[in-house]
């Protein structure tokens, strides 16, 4: 399993329990597991703010092109209403802490994969950081 904590700035690494953690902070990076399976492509944008239609339609048109497989979106100032839509509009898998000011809301994006599960485990109640986690079932 893996485990994705979201504020800014992140770092991850793979632990010997084949999770992968995501932490915010130094970097550093410990990839036993990179033996073992495919890499996992990331995209970290910070959006400043996702209430515009025409923005987020580019912004999500711009991660479906990279093909990243977690995308990590910060600071995108929305209620859980428009979080919601959102998610819809991905047609992945995804989680997010509503933003409580113009200043936090964090959203986890995952490429649809049928051998992908994700569970929020953690949020801020501030929308500042998630922890998430992410099975992939080989």
């Amino acid at each position: 399993h893996f485990v994705l904590a979201f504020p800014f700035p992140f770092s991850f690494f793979y632990s010997f329990s084949s999770s992968l953690s995501i932490y915010f902070g130094s970097a550093h990076l410990f990839s036993p597991l990179c033996f073992f399976m495919a890499p996992l492509k990331f995209l970290s944008l910070n959006i400043n703010g996702f209430h515009n239609p025409i923005k987020r339609t580019k912004i999500l048109s711009y991660c479906r092109k990279e093909k990243a497989d977690v995308i990590f979106l910060q600071e995108s100032h929305l209620p859980s209403s428009e979080a919601d839509k959102v998610l819809a509009a991905w047609k992945g898998l995804g989680c997010y802490v509503p933003a409580q000011s113009k200043k936090n809301g964090i959203i986890i994006l995952l490429r649809k994969d049928p051998n992908y599960s994700l569970t929020t485990i953690s949020v801020d109640p501030l929308g500042r950081w998630i922890i998430a986690k992410l099975l992939i079932k080989s």
